[in-house]
This record gives structure tokens, C-alpha cells and sequence, in this order.
């Protein structure tokens, strides 16, 4: 329950600032290794959500498998933070 928790608070985030912009270059990355099929398959949406969800869990495993959708987490949140 904790991890849908954290993909919706994810979609949240796609509104504040230019945070959906950075979300959507980091999607159309062809250097992307999305984490999950859904998030390869679900749109920029939901590999941010997913790409939050692991980088939560651990940052470093995300910057390991998907370095783009690390990058992309952390700009977002730094983003976000402004």
C-alpha cells in the first residue's frame, strides 16, 4: 500500500513548476531503462511514477539499472523544492 501511495503522490508532482516538462524529456530519453514494463509501456506519467517509487526505496539500485530515470527523479524533486 506504502508504494501507491508514493506513485500517486508522484502524479502529483507532474503540475508543480516544470517539473512535467523535466518528466516528459527524461521519458523520450532513448537512454531510458525504464524499471518496471509499466513504466516503459504506461507513458512519461508513469515512469516518473514508477522511476520516484524505486528511487525512494533505493536511490542507488535506480542510478545502477535506469541512470536517466535518476537524473530525471532528482530534477524533479530539485524542481520542486525551488
Amino acid at each position: 500500500m506504502r508504494l501507491a501511495l508514493l506513485r500517486e503522490v508522484a502524479h502529483h508532482l507532474e503540475g508543480v513548476g516544470d517539473a512535467g516538462d523535466i518528466m516528459v524529456r527524461g521519458f523520450n530519453n532513448p537512454r531510458k531503462h525504464p524499471i518496471t514494463q509499466y513504466a516503459g509501456d504506461g507513458g512519461w506519467r508513469e515512469y516518473f511514477a514508477e522511476s520516484l517509487v524505486a528511487f525512494l526505496v533505493d536511490a542507488d539500485v535506480l542510478a545502477l539499472y535506469d541512470a536517466n530515470g535518476s537524473t530525471m527523479v532528482r530534477k524533479v524533486l530539485r524542481s520542486t523544492w525551488k
